[in-house]
């Protein structure tokens, strides 16, 4: 079927559209928002019906048991009150065509003379501005009183208002001309946009990669190559044993901000370089760190970037798939308050509304994904003969993160990107046995 025969198709649906695309918008985000919360209200019920197992009283303790589950408990609340709210907001942006009040507005009128792109990211700030502040005192809460409750936040408010003022600058220097080739490319190409936005999307992407360990990370974190030592030359002998490109290896400060941790590699190719929380060291030893380390090259001996990446552009496929069909569809359009235009940018924003459910769905394939990942990078470090080792580390690091020690089997199997704490253990013992 080509294009024009679903043009046709869309052009003789579209009487009785308009009524039932309002319902369906509604619908979706009704739906949507009912599971989510039927997860959360699960795992809240747990907390209240837990009896840790003596598993995990061993490996955690008893008091460290009980403070998890008041952070785990804690933060879900805290996401129950501000989904909710979003929630809401949500629905009265959608009721009273908020955005279409945004885009006709005088002041965003005096850009037409310029065009729809100019006119389009000058709609793109507001909207973004908007949603920010209004995001901002939840976030606030969750760092000044939920994370400092639990003894994990060191940022102080100005640190937090420049971090704050610093994302606004890159979001604005690095996004502009981001958005403004894609808004270009779409309207130039018309009707065969999808393949060439995607493709510069993509481009856009592995740019990011290189440019943001460079030039961006060290706007928020200091980076400090690693000094000489046992842990340097253990994890030197790592990278030549399993051929990993290392470039470098640096100690991120990210004890400025939290005490949690965290140890991750970044670069493309052959400049590929390891960053450790400065944290890390102080939760787990030397050998421990070189079996992190030892998971994390997994990831990358079994080409888990590459197929998360893959992934990642199917998402951004689909949406502008979405869009293609949106923009042929003036009822879409219409019920956002879009009499007489059909702005891209706007398209862009809701077509995610008609795809809420299809997004959620594609979140909890990502994340089922990122947990057989998790699993074959645990394998990886298994065959590299520290599955003892990676085991102790992820007790050390579980346990002084106050991660969950047993959630909901439902509410992990939708949410966790990666497998629960004994899921991993009886993993790795399992493969050990196998090995």
């Amino acid at each position: 079927m080509g294009i024009a025969e679903i043009e046709d198709i869309s052009e003789n649906l579209r009487g009785p559209c308009l009524l039932t695309m309002k319902h369906l918008i509604f619908a979706n985000l009704v739906v949507t928002f009912v599971i989510n919360r039927y997860l959360e209200v699960r795992q809240l019920a747990r907390f209240f019906s837990f009896s840790p197992p003596k598993d995990i009283t061993i490996l955690y303790g008893q008091d460290k048991v009980t403070k998890a589950l008041s952070y785990s408990r804690d933060k879900l609340w805290f996401t129950i009150v501000y989904a909710s709210f979003s929630f809401a907001v949500e629905l009265i942006v959608f009721q009273f065509k908020w955005y279409s009040l945004i885009w006709n507005s005088s002041y965003l009128s005096w850009f037409s003379s310029f065009g729809p792109v100019y006119r389009s990211i000058v709609f793109t700030f507001v909207v973004r501005a908007f949603w920010s502040l209004w995001s901002l005192p939840f976030n606030v809460y969750s760092i000044f009183c939920i994370e400092r409750k639990h003894g994990f936040n060191n940022q102080t408010i100005s640190m937090f208002v420049l971090d704050c003022v610093k994302i606004s600058a890159v979001s604005i220097l690095v996004g502009t001309p981001i958005l403004y080739i894609l808004l270009r490319l779409i309207y130039f190409f018309d009707r065969y946009f999808v393949i060439v936005a995607w493709m510069f999307t993509l481009l856009s992407q592995i740019v990011m990669m290189l440019i943001v360990p460079e030039y961006i990370q060290p706007l928020f974190n200091k980076f400090t190559r690693l000094p000489d030592g046992e842990l340097r030359d253990k994890i030197e002998l790592l990278a030549k044993r399993t051929s990993f490109p290392l470039s470098e290896i640096y100690v991120m400060d990210g004890s400025v901000r939290s005490s949690h941790s965290n140890a991750y590699f970044t670069g493309l190719f052959k400049y590929k370089r390891i960053v450790l929380y400065d944290t890390l060291a102080k939760q787990v030893s030397a050998d421990e760190v070189v079996a992190i380390l030892g998971h994390e090259i997994g990831h990358w001996k079994e080409g888990h970037v590459f197929r998360v990446m893959v992934f990642a552009q199917l998402n951004i496929l689909i949406l502008f798939l979405m869009l293609w069909w949106s923009l042929k569809n003036e009822e879409v359009f219409t019920t956002f308050g879009f009499l007489d235009e059909k702005p891209v940018i706007v398209g862009l924003l809701t077509v995610q509304y008609l795809l809420s459910p299809i997004l959620f769905a594609l979140n909890v394939c990502g994340n089922h994904l990122s947990r057989s990942h998790e699993y074959e990078a645990d394998k990886y470090a298994v065959k590299l003969g520290l599955g003892q080792t990676l085991k102790s580390a992820l007790v050390s690091i579980h346990r002084e993160n106050l991660s969950n020690p047993d959630p909901d089997i439902l509410y992990s199997l939708v949410h966790y990107s990666h497998p629960t704490l004994m899921q991993r253990l009886a993993a790795i013992d399992s493969m050990t046995k196998i090995q």
